[in-house]
């Protein structure tokens, strides 16, 4: 048995590419054991140009214990990056691309995607329907949206309830925005220093 068979190169070079913005891209993938696969990923627009950071990373796991049910294990993928250079920001790619990620994902039977959430990470997952692995990290993440309003944004209780709409998640992104300091800075280095939050959703 080897870890080919948990998902083909084929399907994931199809993932990762739109023909629109991304045109092309660039695929690495090596079994770490036989039902584990690791993968590295380039993508690139029209002239050539890579979009990201850092390469995209994704495992792949035969068996691992699901985050949604206690004691149980499932076929699991664990997405470990995906940042997109700044001028490529802002167009919905991540999006796009997690609507692709799915569908394979329900293709190849997996039960679960995990992630490990950072930075505007923790605002953004959540409003593409990742759950918080820990009740505590979801409760330290609402109270903190709001004190960045109100301590950073000097918004007063009526325009952070506005904002807020009764969700701190649903909240706008451009409101986690500062000239002086951003949310996802203020909240790693300021507010409990919180650095990364388990997260997953489950592959229906």
């Amino acid at each position: 048995m080897s870890c080919n068979d948990l998902i083909s190169n084929s399907d994931i070079e199809n993932i990762y590419k739109d023909d629109n913005l991304i045109v092309t891209n660039n695929v690495v993938s090596h079994c770490e054991t036989p039902d584990t696969k690791k993968v590295f990923i380039k993508v690139f627009d029209k002239n050539s140009s890579c979009m990201l950071q850092r390469d995209i990373e994704r495992a792949y796991f035969r068996n691992k214990e699901l985050l949604s049910k206690q004691e149980e294990i499932g076929k699991v993928v664990k997405h470990e990056y995906f940042i997109l250079k700044d001028e490529f920001q802002g167009k919905k790619i991540a999006s796009s691309i997690h609507v692709k990620e799915l569908e394979a994902y329900r293709r190849n039977n997996f039960d679960e995607i995990q992630l490990e959430a950072a930075w505007d990470g923790l605002v953004v997952w959540k409003k593409m329907f990742f759950k918080f692995a820990s009740a505590k990290d979801e409760s330290l993440i609402k109270i903190a949206i709001q004190r960045y309003l109100r301590e950073i944004k000097n918004m007063s209780i009526e325009e952070i309830e506005k904002a807020i709409k009764n969700n701190p998640f649903s909240i706008s992104l451009h409101y986690l925005k500062d000239d002086n300091i951003d949310f996802k800075e203020w909240v790693y280095n300021g507010f409990g220093k919180i650095g990364l939050a388990k997260m997953y959703k489950e592959i229906a």
